[in-house]
């Protein structure tokens, strides 16, 4: 590879610190010194091809909660099974891994994993419109319908198993406290400020 060559016109300036930092930095070249020609000290430019990251890497996980709307209770056991496996069915047709699903009769929990390329509320929306037109055209409940908003939390993978067990746990879970009580158990557990007279709507 031919070196391109410059010319330093100040012998009193740090040429090699001040320039090496720089470009090496930004595309991976080294300097060398040349000799003196009138007066002028002539530096080396070297370029060095650094290789490119061919692809994208992301971790994006979700434990999401949504409830029906007004939390009536549309998801009884007949449907469970089913609208669990549809939800799945939804997120896998659109890019997105469904790691677990479950809930009880008045809302779902969803354990997600996110392309880098979908925002949360692309997936959300996504989710609740397949499944919602599911329920009508498929179940028979016409009236049925996702509570406008949800919750979404992030969380590392070292929790992915702890998550799927709790997710898991759901119909247990609830002998002991309603849905209500849990998702602001989730606000608070990871900081998210909220007013309590609006949660619901």
């Amino acid at each position: 590879m031919t070196p391109l060559r410059f010319a330093i016109t100040s012998p009193h300036l740090d040429v090699k610190r001040t320039y090496t930092s720089k470009l090496s930095f930004m595309h991976g070249v080294q300097l060398a010194p040349q000799p003196r020609r009138g007066g002028r000290e002539i530096w080396c430019v070297r370029r060095e091809i650094l290789p490119d990251m061919a692809h994208t890497y992301c971790s994006s996980l979700f434990h999401c909660a949504f409830s029906t709307k007004e939390r009536r209770k549309f998801i009884t056991d007949g449907v469970q099974e089913r609208l669990w496996a549809y939800l799945g069915g939804i997120a896998r047709n659109h890019e997105m891994k469904p790691l677990a699903v479950g809930g009880a009769e008045d809302h779902v929990h969803i354990l997600l994993s996110l392309p880098a390329t979908k925002t949360i509320a692309q997936a959300m929306r996504e989710i609740k419109q397949g499944s919602s037109r599911w329920m009508h055209e498929t179940c028979g409940m016409t009236d049925f319908a996702w509570q406008e908003g949800y919750g979404a939390f992030s969380f590392g993978s070292n929790q992915v198993e702890a998550t799927i067990a709790y997710i898991a746990g759901q119909r247990e879970h609830h002998r002991k406290r309603d849905f209500q009580s849990e998702f602001v158990a989730f606000l608070k557990k990871n900081g998210i400020e909220y007013d309590p007279r609006f949660v619901w709507g």
